[in-house]
């Protein structure tokens, strides 16, 4: 569990990523911890509806946290979409 600042509710939250892998790479072993999310949740348009920027907000302090987390333990953070899961997406 991260915990993070939830902007909606200026309250303390954990933030449970989706997986915390670890991969045999050239350079040893990696632990990456990984969130899935649709595509359209990572990205923030100029006309994107209130629910729509509240999800946002609340996914980028999650991912902040995740990433200062992953600093700190020497962990890689990765955000996976539609588009690095279906290379014909």
């Amino acid at each position: 569990m991260v915990p993070y600042l939830s902007p909606v509710e200026n309250k303390i939250r954990n933030y449970i990523p989706d997986f915390l892998i670890k991969i045999k790479t050239d350079k040893g072993i990696e632990t990456w911890m990984v969130e899935v999310k649709p595509r359209k949740q990572t990205i923030l348009k100029e006309n994107s509806s209130k629910k729509e920027k509240i999800t946002w907000a609340i996914n980028m302090a999650k991912w902040k946290a995740a990433e200062a987390y992953c600093k700190k333990n020497n962990f890689t953070f990765k955000i996976l979409t539609e588009k690095e899961l279906f290379s014909n997406a």
